[in-house]
């Protein structure tokens, strides 16, 4: 995607403070209780 390593921990840290996230796994947590999956860096799933 061609993005800086600062723009993407931008990015996460406004998804985390939207989501009341204090941590990844917490987010993480959160994304799959809405029924969103990860993806892998390829484009892939877990």
């Amino acid at each position: 995607m061609n993005l800086s390593e600062i723009t993407v921990k931008v990015h996460r840290g406004q998804v985390m403070r939207k989501m009341e996230a204090r941590s990844m796994p917490d987010l993480v947590r959160k994304a799959e209780a809405l029924g969103i999956e990860p993806r892998l860096p390829d484009g892939g799933h877990r």
